[in-house]
């Protein structure tokens, strides 16, 4: 599951194990993700494609988070976006669907729950 976030400007995934490294002179990222319809914790790795600085609501301190690019579908909808990586195992909703998902794609009523199929 997902929570839209039409506050954040990026989407993140939660992702653990996550080890920059470098293949063919540029920067990429190894992380494990866990996916309800998967019997164990999926391998990605993808280009590094840039990093960026995260400031939590309700906190001053900062985070850095890698970025990648990712496929991401939400119902009928896919497009490939920046996506951090973020640990968020603590959190209720492993992704967050921010603005950079949304815009020109979807309209959010905030009256409305678990709609896409």
């Amino acid at each position: 599951m997902a929570r839209i976030d039409t506050g954040a400007a990026g989407t993140s995934i939660h992702a653990s194990n996550i080890v920059t490294f470098e293949r063919d002179g540029r920067d990429w990222v190894r992380f494990q993700i866990i996916h309800p319809s998967m019997p164990a914790a999926m391998i990605i790795e993808r280009p590094l494609a840039r990093t960026v600085l995260i400031k939590r609501a309700g906190s001053e301190t900062r985070e850095r988070r890698l970025v990648v690019k990712m496929t991401v579908s939400l119902g009928a909808l896919s497009e490939q976006i920046d996506v951090s990586l973020s640990e968020r195992a603590t959190m209720t909703y492993p992704v967050l669907i921010g603005r950079n998902f949304l815009r020109n794609l979807a309209i959010v009523d905030v009256s409305q729950r678990l709609i896409a199929q």
